[in-house]
């Protein structure tokens, strides 16, 4: 009996220690993942902080529609073949036509069609044009709440309220002062499209297509968006500024190959990862890259905003602090809902 009992004692005391082995490697795997994650936050948030000043200096000879063009296909270009390495068979079908149409029209269409119009327009009233369109970004985190939870059903903590609804009041108190300084509240509204449909289209990616490769979910959004916009280019009204043309075609470039295609990539990847609140809170980041990047092109930045830009990046820290969390709680909601 004691031989059969030390060995029973040994087999449990192997258990016992494979068990921490593999609690310590899922924690080890845990933290490398959460590194990852926040690396590509960063990476996001300067792709994108650098995108709203080459969007100002290519609209110094293409128009909006034509930017907003040319950046969707070079977007899905360098996507599609980034996807045709990796010789794997093409994930959607048609069953996924319909939301992937309201995904490439309201994530891809209008923003880039919307924002180059609204530089032009802010540079042209109050030299502030990149700087201003970048802070109209910042609503995005709000505007995720509200499809979260009307789509998800996943409900903020109180500290995500308190971190998004205290840097909105900040965003808002900034956004003022640029109107102040002639912008008018039309442009201003047409901007608040963007970061709306931005919102609307992360929240849907983690509705519909949490499990799709992000690569091609991109791809297919951008191409159905750059077919959609080429017939509008006849609409358009290009400046055509004497000189600006090589210039600006190596911004609108470096739009459509790096913010466009690898950038959208990567903030596939955060959303299907952490979820659209964590990853829209870019849209709190992004504004002050793009308000520093702008102050060394050239566009006067005062005290005020930046002391109003550090109070945002206080509310996002607030924010996202809970992000995780309340993945999670959305995601039981979401199975006990659907039972």
């Amino acid at each position: 009996m004691r031989p059969t009992l030390r060995s029973g004692i040994d087999i449990r005391s192997r258990r016992r220690h494979n068990s921490d082995l593999q609690i310590r490697s899922n924690q080890a795997g845990s933290i490398h993942m959460k590194f990852i994650d926040n690396l590509f936050f960063v990476l996001i948030c300067c792709i994108w902080g650098v995108s709203f000043l080459l969007m100002r200096v290519a609209g110094q000879w293409f128009g909006h529609f034509e930017i907003s063009m040319i950046r969707s296909y070079l977007g899905a270009g360098v996507l599609l073949a980034l996807w045709a390495l990796r010789r794997s068979s093409w994930p959607l079908g048609r069953r996924d036509l319909l939301v992937l149409l309201a995904l490439s029209v309201i994530g891809y269409a209008v923003p880039f069609s919307i924002q180059p119009f609204v530089i032009r327009q802010a540079q042209a009233a109050a030299w502030h044009g990149s700087s201003f369109a970048a802070i109209l970004v910042a609503l995005v985190p709000l505007f995720t709440v509200a499809a979260q939870a009307m789509l998800l059903r996943i409900w903020p903590t109180l500290r995500q309220w308190i971190g998004v609804l205290g840097g909105l009041f900040l965003v808002f108190s900034l956004a003022w002062d640029e109107i102040s300084q002639g912008i008018s509240l039309k442009v201003f509204t047409l901007g608040v499209l963007s970061p709306l449909g931005y919102a609307v289209a992360n929240t849907v990616v983690k509705w519909r297509f949490s499990r799709m490769p992000a690569m091609a979910l991109a791809a297919s959004a951008m191409g159905m968006a750059a077919l959609m916009v080429t017939p509008m280019i006849g609409f358009d009204q290009p400046p055509r500024l004497g000189g600006a043309f090589p210039r600006a075609l190596g911004c609108v470039l470096a739009l459509g190959v790096v913010s466009t295609g690898l950038g959208g990539f990567v903030f596939y990847r955060l959303i299907q990862r952490e979820g659209p609140l964590y990853a829209g809170m870019v849209g709190y980041v992004i504004p002050c890259l793009a308000v520093a990047i702008g102050s060394l092109s050239g566009e006067q930045i005062t005290i005020a905003q930046c002391a109003t830009l550090a109070g945002i990046l206080a509310m996002v820290a607030v924010a996202q602090s809970g992000s995780r969390s309340v993945a999670k709680e959305g995601s039981k909601d979401r199975r006990s809902g659907g039972a």
